[in-house]
């Protein structure tokens, strides 16, 4: 995977600002199927995405018509007609809304649509119209070698673009996917709480397991003819992964989810998924949260990094046996805390934007035993229930 990383300031997911995008135009190289393309559209309300190879440049253009006037004799007169996208940008940038023209797999581009994207994005115009100078234009591509018709950039384009490296991190991705970064989408006849299940255990698998998140192939070792030596696991092909499975009702832990991972993350997975099956067994989520303090917590590590990002992910009306029950896992040992860590801080921040009354009580029904264990992991979780107490006093 290292040859094919250019040599570029890194930058991850979480490091990206939508202001700094706003002044001054950037490009994110990467890897396919890293998430470029999926984090850079979290970042606005509203997204306008160019592909090179769906669009045409009239699209970036604005088209001239031939005006006819008859009151004083013929008369032509030739002007632009902004595209309704523009128009549909600048008014939501004008209400204050997070806006982005996004240029995607920029190095597909044609020289007749790379040039055309040259005043969209240096002089921020297409055709007579202006672009309000709120909405941020990016771009991301995958390297040239590793693009379908790939194509260095020319030095006009390179000019104008400030460019770094998507990195996302690996050790942090299995709790976000877990949570799906707090914002799942609606799948269509999906059982949201079993894809949510799903995800679950296969973020605990990659948390402790990250250099299994993104394996590139060696280019130079695949059999093209052989489908088999090209797939391999990236954040797009794990999320395709625990689609498959809960749009089929399929356990991570079932032998029928290893034939998916085959035709997903490819057969190395397989190996690493069969094993993980093997050590793997975690108690019923619903009789932990029943008795918190009196579960059997697993013996294995895998089993108790997969129970904790079950509990990081239920519903508020369960935060507080879910703290509970994290604490007496904090309390197995540091090499325990190391891997749940990401669980609580999940947990946490889900506290922390309900602001609730159930989330407020939730905190107060700790011990002061488990106030200590958990601060060990998340100084912020003592501050929570400081605060939840004094309000309680008063």
């Amino acid at each position: 995977m290292a040859e094919y990383r250019l040599k570029l300031p890194a930058r991850q997911p979480g490091q990206i600002r939508f202001e700094a995008l706003r002044v001054a135009p950037h490009i994110f190289w990467g890897l396919p199927g890293v998430g470029k393309t999926a984090h850079l559209r979290s970042l606005a309300d509203r997204c306008y995405i160019f592909i090179p190879s769906e669009r045409l440049a009239i699209d970036l253009c604005a088209p001239s018509v031939v005006e006819v006037s008859t009151d004083s004799g013929e008369k032509k007169v030739l002007r632009d007609v902004p595209h309704e996208w523009v128009l549909e940008a600048n008014e939501a940038a004008a209400r204050g809304e997070r806006v982005l023209i996004f240029l995607d797999e920029l190095t597909t581009a044609s020289d007749d649509m790379e040039a055309r994207m040259l005043s969209v994005i240096n002089e921020r115009q297409v055709g007579s119209e202006r672009i309000h100078r709120d909405v941020a234009v990016v771009a991301a591509a995958n390297p040239p070698a590793i693009a379908p018709g790939g194509r260095p950039l020319h030095l006009p384009m390179v000019s104008r673009l400030a460019h770094y490296w998507f990195e996302p991190n690996y050790a942090d991705f299995g709790a976000d996917f877990a949570s799906y970064w707090g914002d799942p989408p609606s799948l269509p006849g999906i059982d949201q709480s079993c894809w949510s299940s799903i995800r679950a255990d296969v973020g605990s698998f990659l948390l402790k397991n990250p250099s299994y998140v993104m394996v590139f192939p060696d280019i130079d070792r695949v059999d093209f003819e052989d489908v088999r030596t090209t797939i391999y696991p990236c954040p797009r092909t794990w999320d395709n992964f625990t689609r498959i499975l809960a749009a089929e009702g399929l356990s991570v832990r079932s032998d029928e989810a290893l034939d998916v991972a085959a035709a997903t993350v490819g057969e190395r997975m397989v190996v690493a998924l069969r094993e993980w099956q093997r050590l793997v067994d975690i108690p019923d989520i619903r009789e932990v949260l029943a008795n918190p303090r009196e579960y059997a917590v697993p013996k294995r590590v895998d089993s108790q990094i997969a129970l904790a990002m079950h509990l990081s992910i239920v519903s508020p009306n369960d935060a507080g046996s879910a703290l509970i029950a994290l604490a007496r896992l904090a309390s197995k040992g540091e090499k325990c805390r190391e891997f749940i860590r990401p669980a609580i801080f999940r947990l946490v921040d889900k506290i922390t934007e309900a602001g609730t009354e159930i989330f407020t009580n939730a905190l107060r029904s700790l011990t002061q035993e488990e106030v200590d264990l958990m601060t060990r992991v998340n100084q912020e979780i003592a501050d929570l229930v400081n605060r939840a107490r004094r309000g309680r006093r008063r």
